[in-house]
């Protein structure tokens, strides 16, 4: 109706995720390179990332005491990455060293990648996937 305020409904922010990249899918490559993932957002948009193990096989590998009572999955590794303007980008998550030395003489580790993506209205979106990776 004429004299009716107009009033802009902010853009949702869409973020996907795309697969870990066929390059870095092995033991070795991630400890030396980090995890990529490829994301695409639709506006300018902030990105943080982890790879988390369970208590359990934080134990296996030595990341946590063995008489250890938690329970909280353990942070292996961390990135961050900004995109200005809409589109795709890549987010390198890397290994932390004590992370890096747990993981020498592993064959075989399932993980956890957690990305949190927040656009411009500070909502964050949060992808979580399960990543299995080998030693070769």
């Amino acid at each position: 109706t004429p004299g009716t305020p107009v009033t802009a409904t902010p853009l949702a922010l869409v973020a996907t995720a795309g697969t870990p990249s066929a390059k870095a899918t092995t033991l070795a490559a991630v400890r030396a390179h980090g995890l990529a993932t490829t994301l695409t957002c639709n506006e300018a948009c902030a990105a943080r990332g982890e790879l988390l193990v369970t208590a359990a096989q934080a134990k296996r590998l030595g990341l946590l005491a063995k008489r250890s009572k938690a329970k909280a999955p353990v942070v292996l590794g961390t990135g961050q990455a900004t995109r200005t303007a809409a589109g795709a980008f890549v987010l390198t998550i890397k290994l932390s060293a004590k992370a890096r030395r747990a993981l020498k003489h592993a064959r075989t580790l399932r993980l956890t990648q957690t990305i949190t993506v927040t656009g411009g209205a500070g909502k964050p979106v949060v992808r979580t996937r399960a990543v299995t990776l080998k030693a070769s």
